[in-house]
């Protein structure tokens, strides 16, 4: 069953993913999955700050390491989506 639930969300991520990037789909179909894909990646990033705090109070140590853990995914995030939006602007400046 596990197996089974791992294939359909990676095929729904990965899925999601292509779409927003594929240029042949309208922006009225790509912009909102994008949307809807930040958001979800930025609510698994704030669950995994709460589960640090929540940590914190019995074992800081863990919940340090947690917290850490949480802020690199942060900063890769936002550093892969300021990058990605960047090299856009310049090839649409190209164009």
């Amino acid at each position: 069953m596990d197996i089974l639930f791992e294939l359909i969300i990676e095929l729904l991520f990965e899925g999601a993913v292509e779409i927003s990037r594929n240029r042949r789909i309208s922006k009225w179909v790509r912009y909102p999955i994008a949307v809807v894909l930040g958001l979800f990646l930025l609510g698994l990033l704030l669950s995994l700050f709460i589960l640090g705090g929540a940590i914190c109070k019995k074992n800081i140590l863990a919940g340090i390491f947690v917290l850490l853990v949480a802020l690199v995914l942060l900063c890769a995030f936002l550093v892969k989506g300021l990058h990605y939006f960047i090299n856009r602007e310049k090839n649409e400046k190209r164009k």
